[in-house]
């Protein structure tokens, strides 16, 4: 373990000096697109370039991160699993970039888009399964208004943190640009069900200055 954290801090030392070499490296793909590290090494590296932003990680993803779900999972699952805060910041960037900007609908791009806006649809609706949860525990316990009263965005940890992430999604888009793809992916048509869903169930969960996604919703529900 300390070797690794050792090699992890050396990394990031190497990418605040030179970012578009080690990025070059890293984010290195195979030629099916994958990348060329596995998984459980690269997962934890590009996850603490997230926690720590470390600078211009944004555009060497956008430009770089290999078309690699097995990858894009591990990530996601490793800040989801130690950085709750970093994972809140990092989802809404990955929608904008990695899933909303795909290609055209024959591309690699395409698929790797849809798996990212299903992983994250699923995480997000558990999120939301969770608080639902808590907030009926805590009405079983208190009366009605105990429950109804709690400010979600309070004290309930991960799941709060990643949820306050919908203030930024561009839901509209999201939805059109998935619905575009679904002739030719069938994850596209899994993610924009379970997002419309997401945002339907948050639209009577969440406190309104939190989801801001009432126009969204019906706007896309045309």
């Amino acid at each position: 373990v300390e070797a690794t954290e050792q090699l992890v801090g050396s990394l990031l030392e190497a990418w605040a000096e030179d970012a578009d070499e080690v990025a070059s490296v890293l984010l290195r793909q195979s030629a099916d697109g994958t990348s060329a590290w596995p998984c459980p090494v690269l997962a934890p590296v590009l996850a603490a370039v997230v926690h720590r932003d470390i600078p211009s990680w944004r555009i060497a993803f956008a430009d770089r991160l290999p078309q690699d779900r097995a990858l894009f999972n591990s990530l996601w699952a490793t800040l989801c699993r130690a950085t709750p805060a970093a994972a809140a910041e990092f989802w809404p960037w990955a929608i904008c970039e990695l899933a909303v900007t795909a290609g055209d609908t024959a591309s690699r791009q395409v698929v790797f888009a849809a798996s990212i806006a299903l992983s994250l649809a699923k995480t997000l609706r558990a999120d939301l399964a969770t608080i639902k949860a808590d907030l009926e525990f805590d009405s079983a316990l208190g009366g009605e208004e105990a429950g109804a009263g709690r400010k979600v965005s309070g004290s309930l940890g991960p799941a709060a943190l990643r949820l306050r992430g919908l203030i930024k999604l561009p839901f509209a888009a999201l939805v059109f640009t998935l619905a575009e793809h679904v002739p030719h992916e069938s994850a596209a048509e899994e993610a924009v069900e379970l997002w419309m869903k997401l945002a339907i169930e948050a639209c009577t969960v969440l406190p309104t200055g939190e989801r801001k996604m009432d126009t969204a919703v019906e706007v896309a529900s045309k």
